[in-house]
């Protein structure tokens, strides 16, 4: 009987003190038994690598990203700096199959085990996820609904490139970033980080992956994903205020190529002119409350255009944006939609 796959337990860590503890202890205890466990920290300026060595003697081993990113103080550093990081992971370790678990996240024991087997069974994957709740700082689970697969997918488990977009686009599909097992070699095959995508540019990786062998979803509760005010998305709140999500410049980059165009649906295409139309109502309204009425109205350009009327089946958060600037533009005629704008939304983007 052939010996089970090697697994690069990779961690990408930057300043995790109070988290990577429980992490390696998660991992430490995974039921997977040919596993090695690295952690690459990102020039960390608190007690990550004193901790991360305390575990040396039990199989874990300390490496240092060999780009050391130069802080501009823009929200997006943190990112930045990690794109980094994550793209020398390709490089570490001996396995063929490789994770990018997150150094403040915990895992459940049986999340290799579930991956690797995954793998053997569906050899054609280049990827796997697994769903995950959510906690807070504490390691307590929060009161959002878990992450897993949408109802309109329910009952899959393989999704080839075409799924995966009409997926992300459409259906609301979550790719759970820190549960990902991936292929070393389709990694090397799709290319390294694009860091143009920021805050989107795992998603924009996943499609790169998928082209090259379809991705795997294990619809299991794997991970518990840590929320707090320091990670990535709590700094995109200040990033693209006055910027749309760069979700929306992932899709238009597939969408530009006349390849890819064939291959979304309809009704995928519809919700996604919906959700980019949400992006430009909710980036107007923060432009009209900081007192800038010229990038108000450009911004509504797209949005005036869109009736709510099959706002149903379409993203809530979306149809809220685009409602909630209709409601500014008749009180603008009134003189009133600036102070209204600014009274809710002049402090921060909601």
């Amino acid at each position: 009987m052939p010996d089970p796959p090697r697994v690069t337990i990779s961690i990408p860590a930057y300043n995790a003190e109070d988290t990577i503890s429980e992490t390696l202890e998660s991992i430490l205890d995974q039921t997977y038994p040919n596993v090695e466990i690295i952690v690459s920290d990102n020039h960390s300026t608190d007690r990550t690598c004193e901790i991360v060595r305390s575990y040396n003697g039990r199989g874990v081993r300390l490496v240092t990203c060999p780009v050391m990113y130069q802080p501009t103080g823009s929200p997006l550093d943190n990112t930045n700096a990690s794109i980094g990081n994550w793209n020398s992971l390709v490089d570490l370790g001996s396995g063929d199959l490789m994770t990018i678990y997150h150094a403040d996240d915990v895992y459940e024991k049986d999340i290799v085990e579930s991956e690797v087997n995954f793998f053997l069974e569906h050899p054609e994957c280049s990827a796997v996820f697994t769903g995950c709740t959510l906690i807070d700082e504490r390691g307590k689970f929060t009161s959002h609904d878990p992450v897993r697969l949408p109802k309109a997918l329910t009952g899959r488990s393989i999704f080839d490139f075409s799924a995966v977009l009409n997926g992300l686009m459409r259906d609301g599909l979550m790719l759970v970033a820190p549960s990902i097992m991936l292929r070393r070699e389709a990694w090397r095959r799709a290319g390294r980080l694009d860091r143009r995508f920021e805050q989107a540019v795992d998603t924009e990786m996943w499609l790169r992956l998928a082209k090259e062998g379809p991705i795997g979803i294990i619809d299991q509760l794997l991970v518990r994903r840590r929320i707090h005010g320091k990670s990535d998305s709590s700094r995109g709140l200040i990033a693209y205020r006055h910027a749309m999500l760069p979700f929306i410049d992932v899709f238009e980059a597939y969408l530009a190529d006349p390849s890819v165009v064939p291959l979304v649906e309809d009704c995928t295409m519809e919700r996604y002119r919906f959700y980019r139309a949400g992006e430009q109502a909710r980036v107007a309204i923060n432009f009209l409350a900081d007192g800038n009425t010229e990038k108000w109205k450009e911004c509504l350009s797209e949005s005036r255009d869109i009736s709510l009327r099959g706002y149903a089946k379409h993203t809530r958060r979306a149809a809220a944006w685009i409602l909630v600037a209709q409601c500014l533009t008749f009180l603008e005629t009134l003189g009133l939609g600036m102070p209204v704008a600014r009274r809710f939304f002049g402090y921060s983007m909601k």
